[in-house]
């Protein structure tokens, strides 16, 4: 099978991501965040 391109070249960590920098920053907020709420 397969895998599409999307998938296959798509970054597996947020370090991985390029581009626009407040973008990532809003990502990096918002895993912190979803970080806080697992844990409770």
């Amino acid at each position: 099978m397969e895998v599409e391109w999307t998938e296959k070249y798509r970054p597996k960590t947020l370090s991985e991501v390029i581009g626009n920098s407040k973008a990532i920053a809003e990502l990096k907020k918002w895993g912190k965040i979803g970080r806080r709420i697992k844990k409770l």
